[in-house]
């Protein structure tokens, strides 16, 4: 197939659902893997006249039309270098080289700077929202070459999550913006989990509830101010069953907790709430606290609006490092 839109290098989780992504979209891909076996994979049904299979690097390239745009989707680190170092004696001046992984933000600058001189566009971009989210529509934070932007937003755009008319995907700014941004973006997530999880701590071994008590407060908080993605799938997760009457998230408890300490310790609680945690909901509960279904909604509901209030504020600050937020 020649006259592809742009080209998808990696075709795993991530590399195969954006693909599809792309093809549902109308756009004609290249698609290319070192695995055999996820070559062989590859498939969307209907839409065979909409991407090829390519057997090699300079297939995939030829396929192309100019300037050619090939998104690399590989695992972050050696890997990327390894691939660019590949592609770059079939590119010209001009063509765009995308990275999607989760790459090291100064890693990205270095590539930026280097591809920069060869005259080849390069773009880090961050790609929020998992396998779903790189099938449906992923959120996207790009950085990098403005032409390369440019050459390729439409697709990108085209191909992101949507709030309303708007694309949850823009240019950040030069060198290793985009990746740099969604360092912060995984490091809330992340702190958001644990949060999550200390809640759920703090419930049921500070405040006694039941899961059962806990599960009705997660769910009345998706229809609150505090609903989220993340408070959303934990929802489903408290709904699941391991038996008829145990909630399935005793049973991932239960398998990480370590059998026995050597020398015939103690069972070791698997969720330690952190000092943060233990601070920010003292302050929330009054001295003379009794236990009701309100109370217990008004106490963690600010105590979790302080920490996000946290993270946020910790968000603000890191845009004020001057070296990704210059114009290009």
């Amino acid at each position: 197939m020649k006259n592809c839109d742009i080209a998808l290098y990696g075709l795993g989780v991530m590399g195969s659902s954006l693909a599809k992504n792309m093809i549902h979209h109308d756009f004609r891909v290249a698609a290319y893997s070192k695995s055999d076996a996820e070559r062989a994979r590859f498939a969307v049904p209907g839409k065979e006249d909409h991407y090829a299979v390519c057997a090699d690097v300079r297939e995939m390239v030829e396929s192309l039309k100019t300037p050619r745009i090939i998104f690399m989707m590989v695992t972050a680190g050696p890997a990327v270098d390894s691939v660019i170092a590949e592609l770059v004696p079939f590119l010209e001046p001009g063509d765009v080289l995308i990275d999607g992984g989760n790459s090291y933000f100064k890693d990205t600058a270095r590539r930026y700077e280097d591809l920069e001189h060869k005259g080849i566009c390069f773009l880090g971009v961050g790609v929020s929202g998992g396998e779903k989210g790189a099938l449906y529509g992923p959120s996207m934070m790009a950085g990098g070459s403005r032409k390369g932007w440019d050459v390729s937003r439409h697709i990108l755009q085209t191909i992101a999550a949507h709030c309303g008319e708007d694309s949850c995907c823009t240019y950040i700014s030069r060198e290793g913006a985009g990746h740099y941004v969604k360092m912060v973006h995984n490091g809330i997530e992340y702190a958001v989990l644990q949060l999550i999880a200390e809640t759920y701590y703090v419930m049921k071994h500070g405040l006694h509830l039941t899961h059962e008590q806990i599960t009705d407060i997660f769910r009345e908080w998706k229809s609150s101010r505090l609903n989220s993605y993340l408070i959303d799938i934990s929802v489903s997760v408290l709904e699941k069953k391991w038996t008829r009457t145990a909630p399935l998230l005793w049973k991932k408890f239960w398998m990480l907790l370590p059998r026995r300490e050597p020398a015939g310790g103690h069972w070791r609680n698997p969720l330690p709430a952190a000092y943060i945690s233990r601070q920010s909901l003292r302050q929330c509960l009054p001295e003379t606290f009794h236990l009701t279904r309100q109370s217990v909604k008004r106490a963690m509901r600010s105590f979790l609006q302080r920490q996000f209030r946290s993270s946020w504020m910790t968000v603000q600050r890191s845009w004020e490092m001057p070296c990704f937020w210059r114009s290009s």
